[in-house]
């Protein structure tokens, strides 16, 4: 067991963060995946379980990540909410989801080229990454704003 009083761990500051709702806090405590870099050859059961955990500690930061861009929003704090969709997005820079969240969170700060950057940002990684097309809905909103920038230009 480790003295608390001497030894500060970061996972267990996160999840006390987490559950008295200090979300900012817990979203500074997250700096990437769980023992990053760490492995045990050989060891394909810890392997599994680790690869658990990372994906875990990720979705907490995540969803936590999301209940500050939601209260942002809901407070009308356009930077803000650009700031913690941004942070979601750093975390997963595939995901789909994030990535329109942070497209509509420019959207509806009007900053159209922003949003307009975020989708073709999102575009060339899933290509590059992943070898797949964008999400129907991330095509969809691209598509608007090329539209909508199209005829604010004319």
């Amino acid at each position: 067991r480790l003295n608390r009083a001497a030894v500060a761990c970061d996972t267990v500051e996160f999840e006390r963060a987490i559950r008295d709702g200090e979300l900012e806090e817990a979203v500074a405590l997250y700096r990437g995946p769980f023992l990053d870099g760490f492995q045990v050859p050989g060891a394909d059961d810890f392997e599994r379980w680790l690869e658990a955990e990372r994906g875990r500690w990720a979705r907490r930061c995540a969803d936590a990540l999301r209940t500050l861009a939601r209260r942002a929003r809901s407070a009308g704090l356009a930077d803000e909410e650009i700031a913690w969709c941004g942070r979601l997005v750093a975390l997963d820079p595939v995901d789909s989801t994030a990535a329109l969240a942070l497209v509509d969170a420019y959207g509806r700060a009007g900053d159209l080229a922003g949003a307009r950057r975020a989708a073709r940002t999102h575009a060339a990684l899933v290509h590059a990454e992943l070898g797949l097309p964008l999400a129907p809905a991330i095509v969809a909103r691209l598509a608007e704003l090329e539209a909508i920038l199209a005829r604010t230009a004319a």
